[in-house]
C-alpha cells in the first residue's frame, strides 16, 4: 500500500518504499540484538516519520505499511533509541507464535518466550518503571486469560490492572490466521503522551502532529519563535526539544491555560527558555517584523470557539502574524475549518504566500497543516 503523496520539496522527506510479503509466522526464538516491531501513527504523518527513521539506516528493515496508521519493521540494535522517536505514536514489540489458540501461550516453551518478551521491555527503563500490566485482547476476561494473567504476575511480580497500566499486552490473531501474536508496548505510556504534559487541555494538539509542524519550519537555533493561541504549550515545547532557539515565546487569552502551559514547560525542564504571556493573538505587544516562525493551532470552531467566531478571528490573526513576522518568516497553522480558512486566507493575506499544505487524521476528523512564508510588506 503506497504513502500518499506529499507536496514538500525536501527531497529526504520520502517514505520507504514498503514491502508486500507478509512476515510468516515464526518460532517463538529471537536473536537478542534484533526485535520484530509494530507502530502506530497519525495518517499523514507518514513523510516526517521516513525522516526520523533516516538516521537509523539498515538498523531498520522490513518497513511495512500494514495499515493507514500502523506500519510494521525489523530493528537492530538498542530499542532505546527509538524511545526518543517524536512522530511515532506508540511502538509494539511483536511476537508470533505458530499456536491454534491462545491457552497454548501456557506451554511452557511458548510461555517462556512471552516472559522474555516482557523482560526485554522491562529492561529498556530504570527499575521499577513497570509495576502494573494490562492484556488487550478479545475475550480478554475469559477463564484463559484469567489464567494467563495469573501466570504473568506470578512470573514476573507485575499487578494486574483493569484499566491504566504501565505495561499493556495486546493479544491476537496473526494476520494469515494460523497462528497468533503479542504485541508489548515498549514504554510505560504511548510515545505521543509526552513525559511533561503534566497539564492536559480540552482540545489539546497531538504531540506528534506538533512535532511535524515543527519540522516543516525546518527549525534552526537562530530562530526567533512565536507560538500563538499555544494553550497548554505543546508547540512551544515541541519546539525546543527539536533544538535551541534564539527566542521562544507563547501567548494565550486564557489564564488557566497559561497556568497549566507553564506547568508542563517545567516537567521539560524548560522554564528558562520558553516563555508565555497573556495576550490576543489578534493584537500582540510586539514590534513589527520581530519573528522568524510562527506556529499555531487554530481553533476549529468545534471543541474549542466556533465558526462565526472564525470569520472574525481567521483573518485578523493572519494579518497581525503578518504584522509580526519578518520578512521571509514561516508560519505554520493547524485547523480544521478548512474551507473558512482557505477562502478568508485568499482574500485577507496578501503578505502569506502557501507553501506546503498537509491533511492529517485526529480523532477522527481531518484538520490541515498549512505552511506559509511571509512576503514584502509596506511596513517593512
Amino acid at each position: 500500500m503506497p504513502y500518499p503523496p506529499h507536496k514538500s520539496d525536501k527531497k529526504s522527506r520520502r517514505p520507504p518504499t514498503p514491502q508486500k510479503n507478509k512476515p510468516a509466522v515464526i518460532k517463538p526464538r529471537h536473536p537478542s540484538n534484533t526485535a520484530d516491531l509494530e507502530g502506530e501513527f497519525v495518517p499523514g504523518l507518514e513523510p516526517f516519520m521516513s525522516d526520523e527513521f533516516e538516521p537509523f539506516g539498515e538498523r531498520i528493515s522490513r518497513l511495512t505499511l500494514e495499515s493507514p496508521d500502523t506500519f510494521s519493521m525489523r530493528f537492530s540494535g538498542d530499542m532505546r533509541d527509538l524511545l526518543a522517536l517524536r512522530t511515532v505514536s506508540a511502538l509494539y514489540l511483536k511476537q508470533p507464535y505458530a499456536i491454534p489458540r491462545p491457552s497454548v501461550l501456557l506451554a511452557p516453551e511458548f510461555f517462556r518466550v512471552l516472559v522474555a518478551q516482557i523482560e526485554r521491555v522491562i529492561k529498556l527503563h530504570p527499575a521499577d518503571t513497570f509495576k502494573t500490566f494490562r492484556i488487550s485482547a478479545a475475550g480478554d476476561e475469559s477463564p484463559t486469560f484469567l489464567r494467563i494473567r495469573q501466570a504473568i504476575s506470578s512470573q514476573t511480580r507485575l499487578r494486574y490492572a483493569d484499566d491504566e497500566a504501565d505495561l499493556l499486552i495486546r493479544v491476537r490473531p496473526t494476520p494469515d490466521h494460523e497462528g497468533w501474536e503479542t504485541l508489548i508496548r515498549i514504554s510505560p505510556r504511548p510515545l505521543v503522551t509526552r513525559n511533561w504534559r503534566v497539564f492536559n487541555l480540552l482540545g489539546a494538539l497531538n504531540a506528534t502532529v506538533a512535532a511535524a509542524m515543527i519540522e516543516i519550519c525546518y527549525p534552526l537555533p537562530r530562530d526567533r519563535f512565536l507560538n500563538v493561541m499555544s494553550g497548554s504549550g505543546t508547540l512551544l515545547i515541541e519546539r525546543l526539544r527539536r533544538c535551541p532557539a534564539r527566542v521562544a515565546i507563547g501567548c494565550d487569552v486564557d489564564r488557566q491555560a497559561l497556568k497549566g502551559s507553564r506547568m508542563n514547560i517545567a516537567a521539560a525542564q524548560l522554564s528558562e527558555q520558553a516563555h508565555v504571556l497573556r495576550a490576543d493573538a489578534t493584537r500582540m505587544p510586539f514590534a513589527p517584523s520581530s519573528f522568524d516562525v510562527i506556529c499555531g493551532d487554530l481553533p476549529w470552531g468545534q471543541m474549542v470557539g466556533s465558526h462565526d467566531q472564525n470569520t472574525v478571528i481567521y483573518p485578523r490573526l493572519m494579518h497581525e502574524t503578518a504584522r509580526v513576522a519578518a520578512p521571509g518568516a514561516k508560519l505554520a497553522v493547524l485547523t480544521h475549518d478548512m474551507r473558512l480558512f482557505e477562502d478568508l486566507i485568499a482574500r485577507n493575506a496578501p503578505w502569506w504566500t502557501l507553501k506546503d499544505a498537509i491533511q492529517v487524521t485526529q480523532g477522527g476528523l481531518h484538520p490541515r497543516i498549512y505552511l506559509f512564508q511571509r512576503t514584502p510588506a509596506p511596513w517593512d
